[in-house]
């Protein structure tokens, strides 16, 4: 956990890809 409290920039990234992810697969889910 220290290692995400030092570098929390990737975390975010992962985060922000993760809820990209999600919403392009509602988008799909919507076609």
């Amino acid at each position: 956990m220290r290692a995400l409290a030092r570098h929390p920039t990737p975390f975010m990234a992962i985060s922000m890809i993760f809820l990209v992810l999600t919403g392009l697969r509602g988008g799909v889910s919507e076609l």
